[in-house]
């Protein structure tokens, strides 16, 4: 999930994450999309989705635990690690299929610095 909140004043983007498996220092870029079904729940989604899932979004902005800082004070910054995104998912609000998650994160991964993006309207404030 991707929520967005005020640190500061200042607006920060949180990725909380769910993802494709990417191998660590392969260097292959990931995909843009996880490989889950579109129309799955993401609260609905087996611990091993969820883990994937996780793992994807956190390699869409440069690992867990990454932060992308932007010339204006804002940021993306993914979740600290796969446990954390896993605990985050399970317990949001929100009832985002795996489809509009993966819009919105790749929305955000190809514009991090240019605000809340469209295909994360539905997860504002989630």
């Amino acid at each position: 999930m991707v929520g967005w909140r005020s640190k500061r004043g200042h607006c920060v983007a949180i990725v909380i994450g769910w993802g494709v498996l990417s191998m660590p220092g392969c260097g292959t870029a990931p995909g843009s999309s996880s490989g889950l079904p579109r129309d799955a729940h993401v609260k609905s989604l087996a611990s091993a989705d969820q883990a994937i899932l996780c793992d994807w979004v956190a390699s869409k902005f440069g690992g867990y635990g990454h932060r992308i800082s932007c010339p204006n004070g804002n940021g993306v910054i993914a979740e600290m690690n796969r446990m954390a995104c896993e605990q985050t998912a399970t317990s949001s609000s929100c009832d985002s299929t795996v489809g509009q998650l993966e819009d919105c994160v790749n929305a955000v991964a190809a514009a991090p610095c240019g605000g809340v993006p469209p295909a994360c309207a539905s997860m504002v404030g989630c």
